[in-house]
């Protein structure tokens, strides 16, 4: 999908900018190319915090590009000049609120080392012969038991955040591409198969009472979702 819409004509329509805009917007899907390559390595070596760091990282990038688009000619000298909003504002102006607030502030905190999450990747047990080399043991005052607090095998990490960690970085890639292609990106080669994005459509459908997605708001703008209900 990606490396499709870096070489596709026109698949910066949505900007309306000429051959600059064409330029910013091959540059935004080369990072995210980059990103996602990025990300798919930490998770197949387990490395979930790593993975979560690229995805914010991601995530801002599809932020600023769609701050920009959302009025290319009067935001890009602030783009041009790496002077945007910060990126609270900047969702604020393209209503995603509800994105800043139930995905990518936790994201933050976890991704800053925020202690009071930082056991997301760990299990707890009171058998110490379960414990690897590098587990936190306690012993309970005035009780014989052990509290082993030890991480979740790579396995079982990804098993259980291998999931959205690939929704999401979709999330995010496919608002770049649709912010940049605008109202017909449906008609682009890029466009992902219809049963991959009918699929994408029905899990973050299922999964909104978890966490938020851009996809819901943004695919309101295609006009085959205007004109004729698609993906509603």
């Amino acid at each position: 999908m990606l490396h499709r819409a870096l070489h596709e004509d026109g698949a910066d329509a949505g900007l309306h900018g000429g051959q600059e805009a064409a330029i910013i917007f091959r540059r935004s899907v080369g990072m995210h190319i980059d990103f996602c390559a990025g990300i798919l390595t930490c998770l197949e070596n387990g490395q979930i915090r790593s993975a979560f760091s690229l995805l914010r990282t991601s995530l801002e990038l599809t932020t600023k590009f769609s701050w920009l688009q959302s009025n290319y000619k009067m935001h890009l000298s602030k783009y041009l000049e790496g002077n945007t909003p910060n990126v609270k504002a900047m969702m604020h102006h393209l209503g995603w609120d509800r994105e800043y607030i139930d995905f990518y502030t936790p994201l933050c905190a976890y991704v800053h080392g925020d202690y009071g999450i930082s056991n997301i990747t760990k299990f707890i047990t009171h058998d110490p012969s379960q414990a690897s080399f590098y587990a936190e043991v306690y012993t309970l005052p005035h009780e014989k038991k052990f509290v082993v607090i030890d991480d979740h095998p790579k396995k079982t990490l990804i098993k259980m955040y291998g999931p959205i960690i690939g929704l999401k970085t979709f999330d995010s890639t496919i608002t770049t591409l649709m912010r940049g292609s605008g109202k017909y990106a449906d008609a682009f080669r890029w466009w992902p198969h219809p049963k991959v994005i009918d699929w994408f459509n029905v899990q973050t459908k299922s999964q909104e009472h978890e966490t938020h997605f851009l996809w819901s708001s943004e695919k309101q703008r295609l006009a085959i979702c205007l004109v004729e209900g698609k993906y509603k």
